[in-house]
């Protein structure tokens, strides 16, 4: 499944406001949150992986 359609619904299933301006509505918008949070997400033990190159993918993982 796609990310960002992954995301709006666990963002839905937990009461966030997925209309908000702050939400990203474009992957490029959800690509740069990501990078601005992945020092956060590093401390509590998620890895991000992105491919770059032809189809974009990233991948978020539990790590350990």
């Amino acid at each position: 499944m796609a990310l960002p359609r992954e995301l709006n619904q666990i963002a839905e299933q937990v009461n966030i406001d997925t209309k908000s301006l702050r939400w990203p509505k474009q992957p490029n918008q959800l690509s740069r949150r990501l990078r601005e949070v992945t020092a956060n997400l590093n401390a509590l033990g998620y890895t991000i992986k992105s491919k770059p190159t032809g189809d974009r993918h990233i991948r978020i993982a539990k790590a350990g």
